[in-house]
């Protein structure tokens, strides 16, 4: 099911790599491959360190007074590139996300729980875990890693850190993507007291 989370939170991509948009003077970056440990916190970043001068830079103007992050799950790459094309032609360009000034992209795939190894087809509720935590994880499992160690999740940094936070969706908050942002669980089944006992 295709859903829209909206978390509102005032720690923006604290764990997604950030780089500046390219233009033609800057060089292509060569080695995309994951860096570090993929188990760890951040270890599936594309690159390397912290790049939160970059996106310091990017607000230099102002510092934002609030953030929001949209979530088009099961939107990826392809199909963003599907509607440019249909949209805008192959040669074209979305006025809005392909003009922001800083982009980042993780790697897009699961954790398998008992090797540790890449699963290439992820779910939402791994891959919202890594969003929202910048830890990799198994599918099925929300907010906790390979080990079910907890993480805190932006929100609840924000929240903690005395920000208003929020957590709005089309679907049903317990939902993996929405409830990513909030849920530490092994299993995305896990709904309730109830349905927690069961297991």
């Amino acid at each position: 099911m295709k859903q829209s989370t909206i978390a509102l939170a005032l720690l923006p991509l604290l764990f997604t790599p950030v780089t500046k948009a390219r233009t033609p003077e800057m060089p292509v970056l060569e080695n995309r491959a994951a860096q570090g440990d993929i188990t760890a916190p951040g270890g599936a970043r594309r690159l390397t360190g912290d790049q939160t001068a970059a996106l310091r830079d990017s607000l230099s103007d102002k510092p934002a007074k609030n953030i929001i992050l949209l979530i088009g799950d099961g939107m990826g790459d392809s199909e963003i590139t599907a509607a440019r094309n249909y949209a805008e032609g192959a040669g074209g360009f979305f006025k809005g996300i392909d003009a922001l000034p800083l982009t980042g992209q993780y790697t897009h795939y699961a954790l398998n729980k008992k090797t540790g190894k890449p699963d290439y087809v992820t779910d939402s509720a791994a891959s919202a875990t890594a969003w929202s935590t910048g830890v990799k994880t198994y599918n099925g499992a929300l907010g906790v890693d390979i080990h079910e160690k907890d993480h805190p999740t932006i929100l609840e940094m924000a929240k903690a850190a005395g920000l208003a936070t929020g957590n709005v969706s089309t679907a049903e908050l317990q939902d993996a993507t929405p409830a990513a942002l909030v849920a530490h669980v092994t299993s995305r089944k896990c709904y309730g007291p109830s349905a927690t006992s069961e297991k």
